[in-house]
């Protein structure tokens, strides 16, 4: 899964605070701050990268279950304004969409009888939502 925003790129501070759950700060009052809230990731990824500007971050689990961070420069092709947040997931991400079979937008589904839904299971391999900070 891979979720990017256009707001600033990292700054120094922002790479340190990313970087210090690594090093076991499970703070409660840095939720929202890169803190106990960006450490859920882990729950559905063993190795998130962060990019933002001309750099990014991995973080990888040791064979004797400490946390290490890795910051690097970015290749110049790779650089932008966008941050990003890539999760390589454990297990396939499942989607169930509904649809209406006689063609009505979605908004009217509520309308119709639930005869006229039908379910699909999609499995999605990359999912880029994009939030417009601006």
């Amino acid at each position: 899964m891979h979720a990017s925003n256009n707001g600033h790129a990292f700054t120094k501070t922002d790479w340190e605070r990313v970087a210090a759950i690594a090093n076991g700060n499970v703070d409660v009052n840095s939720v929202g701050q890169f803190g106990v809230g960006f450490f859920s990731v882990f729950a559905y990824s063993d190795q998130p990268i962060i990019t933002s500007g001309k750099e990014y971050m991995t973080f990888v689990w040791r064979d004797d279950h400490t946390l290490m961070t890795y910051r690097r420069a970015l290749p110049v092709e790779e650089r932008s304004h966008l941050t990003s947040i890539i999760l390589q997931m454990r297990s396939p991400l499942i989607v169930q969409m509904s649809s209406n079979l006689d063609g009505k937008h979605k908004t009217e589904l509520s309308k119709t009888k639930k005869t006229n839904l039908q379910k699909k299971t999609v499995s999605i391999h990359k999912i880029i939502p994009k939030l417009d900070l601006e």
